[in-house]
């Protein structure tokens, strides 16, 4: 690739739906060189590859980029991808062979601004008991203006919102 692209919308490529739970997308480091296969990762993104690019989940058609925005590829922008499927078989399905992934849509026509996604919240709950399902759990978080003045160098757009939880 000799010029920069924006990448402007994902599609999901479901194989086997029924335990496709969620893909993600991460823009990795140029410089990264380990990850050349597959390895388990256990929901945590390689140290060079952690910028969310892209993202499915279960009820979600893909995604779509503001018209002024995108995720710059190329030269000046992602060079590799890592793509993380995380599955769920509460059924225990046998015999399942997967090769689900995400189509990405570029355009060389750049968009005014280079996109970025932020998340936030708990990543991990970790929840230790033996009785499931006989209450109510409540959770909450809270990013202090401190954080965010140290995050942020300049004015942030928000384009989108998206909550997304695991089962319990």
């Amino acid at each position: 690739m000799t010029s920069d692209l924006h990448m402007i919308a994902t599609q999901p490529l479901l194989n086997a739906s029924e335990v496709v739970h969620h893909i993600l997308m991460f823009g990795c480091d140029p410089k990264e060189q380990e990850l050349r296969t597959p390895y388990a990762c256990v929901m945590v993104p390689h140290e060079g590859c952690r910028s969310l690019i892209g993202a499915w989940t279960v009820g979600s058609p893909g995604e779509c980029a503001h018209p002024e925005m995108g995720f710059r590829v190329g030269p000046g922008g992602y060079k590799t991808v890592a793509i993380q499927v995380h599955w769920n078989n509460p059924g225990k399905l046998a015999g399942i062979v997967d090769n689900s992934g995400l189509r990405i849509h570029l355009t060389s026509n750049l968009r005014k601004n280079d996109a970025g996604m932020l998340v936030v919240g708990q990543q991990y709950l970790q929840i230790e008991t033996d009785e499931q399902g006989t209450g109510d759990l409540s959770f909450s978080s809270v990013c202090p203006e401190r954080c965010t003045k140290v995050m942020f160098s300049s004015p942030v757009y928000i384009t989108s919102a998206v909550n997304h939880m695991h089962y319990l």
